[in-house]
């Protein structure tokens, strides 16, 4: 299970750039197991351009243990819920 952080713009409206940009952060940290990948590395620096990883840092978040048992719960119809 993974979870985002939904992020709204100043009039309410989704902002796809900020989820676009957490994304693409989570896919480019996936490629390399030390989640680093040398992606617009300097060649004269050997300066690594780490902004996907903060990126994709940026866009997670983390339940806590008891909220992550009880959505596995719900999701594996675990749970008796109310049905209106």
């Amino acid at each position: 299970m993974t979870f985002d952080i939904l992020t709204f713009d100043g009039t309410g409206c989704f902002d796809m750039e900020a989820f676009d940009r957490h994304q693409f952060g989570r896919f480019a940290s996936r490629l390399s197991p030390v989640g680093q990948l040398p992606v617009n590395a300097d060649p004269a620096t050997d300066v690594l351009d780490a902004r996907y990883l903060f990126d994709d840092r940026g866009g997670r978040w983390a339940p806590s243990a008891t909220l992550l048992r009880a959505m596995q719960d719900a999701v594996l119809g675990n749970l008796s819920v109310p049905r209106l």
